[in-house]
């Protein structure tokens, strides 16, 4: 089972969405999100639920990289140096992805390494953070989803999208979350 689904606070709709953001953000690997991932060729290395890249959303994937180090050990200002380096690396090509300079940073008595980076990410207490912040993800987007529901004028299409109606579709409505995780709003007529 997910580490996701057995660690998460969410409940009812929201659990059912992040269950749909699994599938479509990571394939159903959980693993993914616990670990520096290249998708390919345009792309910067990214973690989380939500694959949050470095080099297209910057600031949310470096908070998030450096909170989870943090948790699990790290200085603030070695996550910080770490997440610049990553950040810094760019975007690889094909397959390969962008070489990160790590040459002088330590952790432990260690050469910091993408492994150990990545040990640091599946670490429980970078997981608890991951998690957390899916959780908080997933809350954002079902938020925005119902905000725009809310909004319609068309009763009929509001039934049919409010998780309090008892009209409602769920399958509906959770693709509409996934719309909105993927293209960052909702907006419906």
């Amino acid at each position: 089972m997910s580490v996701f689904l057995q660690n998460t606070s969410l409940s009812g709709i929201n659990k059912a969405a992040l269950q749909v953001l699994l599938a479509n953000e990571l394939g159903n690997n959980d693993a993914n999100a616990f670990q520096l991932s290249y998708a390919g060729s345009g792309s910067g290395y990214s973690i989380g639920l939500g694959q949050l890249d470095f080099t297209a959303r910057t600031g949310l994937a470096q908070t998030l990289f450096q909170n989870t180090l943090v948790a699990a050990g790290y200085s603030p200002q070695l996550a910080l140096s770490i997440s610049n380096a990553i950040t810094t690396a760019g975007t690889g090509t094909s397959a390969t992805p962008p070489a990160i300079n790590l040459s002088g940073f330590s952790y432990g008595g260690q050469p910091v390494t993408v492994a150990s980076i990545n040990a640091a990410l599946n670490s429980q207490a970078g997981q608890h953070v991951i998690i957390a912040d899916a959780d908080n993800e997933v809350m954002a987007a079902v938020n925005n989803v119902t905000a725009a529901v809310n909004a319609l004028t068309n009763v009929t299409n509001q039934a049919q999208l409010s998780p309090n109606n008892a009209n409602f579709n769920p399958t509906a409505f959770l693709q509409l979350v996934d719309y909105s995780n993927q293209f960052g709003g909702c907006s419906i007529s």
